[in-house]
């Protein structure tokens, strides 16, 4: 720092910690300097532009270059489980202002499935049943029914 003063470029990727908007704080420290702490900057999600799919065993992670963690947990053949589908943006933020009608489907015949329905705050639940146990990995997709535009 040259004149007493400097700009950053800080990039916040995170709206949403668990169902709580994302509030943050910039600290600025320097040797030999009291350091400051800056007011509270609210981050809002950006525009919806794909849909995600949270199987049981995943968590949503917003700000991750995948958007979530963990491994999907193996399902018995034959008895329901419950998928999460999210509206996100570009950094995997749930856009509450986006609730296309959304359908869920699986790579195969052999599955039964709850029908399509819109999301509400960004978010649904579906249930789904598996009945091949002989298929290994499974591809559960979202889909915007009859190609619904995921923006508000």
């Amino acid at each position: 720092m040259i004149t007493g003063y400097s700009t950053f470029k800080i990039t916040l990727k995170t709206a949403w910690i668990g169902a709580s908007q994302a509030q943050w704080t910039v600290k600025g420290t320097a040797t030999d300097w009291t350091e400051y702490t800056s007011d509270v900057i609210a981050v809002n999600p950006n525009s919806a532009v794909k849909l995600q799919v949270i199987l049981p065993g995943e968590n949503k992670n917003p700000g991750s270059p995948l958007g979530k963690s963990g491994i999907a947990a193996a399902q018995t053949a034959g008895e329901p489980f419950t998928i999460t589908v999210n509206a996100v943006d570009y950094l995997w933020n749930i856009q509450p202002a986006s609730n296309p009608v959304v359908a869920v489907s699986a790579d195969t015949p052999y599955y039964v499935k709850e029908a399509q329905k819109s999301l509400l705050n960004g978010v649904t639940n579906f249930w789904i049943i598996l009945k091949d146990a002989e298929r290994y990995p499974w591809i559960i997709t979202a889909s915007t029914a009859d190609g619904d535009n995921i923006l508000p």
